[in-house]
């Protein structure tokens, strides 16, 4: 079945990067367009032949002009504008569409607009979990000292889901938990305890001057803007950030050398014809829209990712992957 993926700008450099027009025009009148301005149709993306049906299957990258700060201040705008853009993928012939960034998470994980559409649509989540903790693990296998690990969004659809499998794989590991929410912390702490009695879990809210001691940062939150400042940050660590848009900042990455950055979430799609507009590199592609590419060559229910992953469901999708040939994206 065909398929369509939302996308969004991200923040002003990239409205005026996809926006010619807004390059030449006042910053405030900009951010109105982008409040007002009806989702648009960015490519199509083609060569990608179901195993299952035996045919080939259309996609389509559809854009929503808001930007990631507008979106989560603006959610009844957002979801209104996330609205239209699945309703514009069901009149190009689309059956099944993915929540790309922050369109799922203004909308609850697709939770708050599944009875206002038609078609079915998917979060991607499932995949981003499964193709990251693989990642995470070449990681940790590589880098053997790794002992203490933070993941900041911790309550947030994938990163519970992450807590939950590196607590199953690597009990012996200490874990710091972020979130904004100290019972949701609570209630995600119960659960990790459950899979192990022996983990070691440590909560937080917004100290993130305890990232001092932490090998691995783990970065999973749906916030807007850059989170943590790299002076706080341990000699030698690991960073590795699934978010979109990034929570970490290009000119800090810069500024500490002895710190090890990893754009995660990311997965090679070798059917893929040309590259997308994602400023990702050739047949590279979200984990998000992987699932959802994996689920319209499959024309499969079952998969679809609602609300929060639960860990089978990730580790089921990776097994999916496998079957068409999709790779997690190199580790250098």
């Amino acid at each position: 079945m065909n398929f369509a993926f939302l996308i969004h700008t991200r923040d002003w450099p990239d409205v005026q990067q996809k926006f010619r027009m807004a390059r030449y025009i006042p910053r405030k009148w900009v951010r109105l367009w982008c409040l007002h301005w009806p989702p648009v149709v960015f490519s199509q993306i083609t060569g990608l032949k179901s195993k299952k049906a035996g045919k080939e299957i259309k996609g389509w990258l559809i854009g929503v002009p808001m930007t990631a700060k507008q979106l989560l201040e603006r959610r009844e705008v957002a979801q209104k504008r996330i609205i239209q853009a699945i309703k514009k993928a069901e009149k190009l012939g689309a059956k099944i569409v993915g929540l790309g960034a922050l369109t799922s998470p203004v909308t609850n994980g697709g939770l708050d607009i599944i009875d206002k559409i038609n078609i079915k649509v998917t979060t991607g989540n499932a995949l981003t979990v499964g193709i990251s903790f693989k990642h995470i693990q070449q990681i940790i296998e590589k880098n053997n000292y790794i002992q203490k690990i933070a993941i900041i969004g911790a309550t947030g659809s994938i990163g519970q889901a992450l807590s939950k499998l590196i607590v199953k794989n690597y009990p012996e590991k200490e874990l710091l938990l972020f979130a904004r929410t100290k019972g949701n912390l609570d209630n995600l702490e119960e659960d990790l305890l459950q899979i192990s009695s022996q983990a070691k879990i440590h909560k937080a809210l917004t100290h993130f001057n305890e990232l001092t001691e932490v090998d691995l940062i783990i970065m999973a939150t749906s916030a807007p803007d850059a989170l943590i400042e790299f002076a706080y940050l341990k000699q030698g660590s690991i960073i590795y950030d699934i978010t979109q848009p990034k929570n970490i900042s290009m000119n800090q990455i810069e500024s500490r050398p002895d710190v090890k950055f990893y754009d995660g979430g990311l997965v090679i799609i070798p059917e893929l014809k040309g590259r997308l507009p994602l400023d990702l590199p050739q047949n590279a592609a979200f984990a998000c829209l992987g699932e959802t590419i994996l689920l319209a060559l499959e024309d499969d229910e079952v998969h679809i990712s609602l609300g929060k992953v639960q860990t089978q469901a990730a580790m089921e999708m990776l097994r999916l992957s496998e079957k068409y040939n999709f790779m997690p994206i190199s580790l250098h």
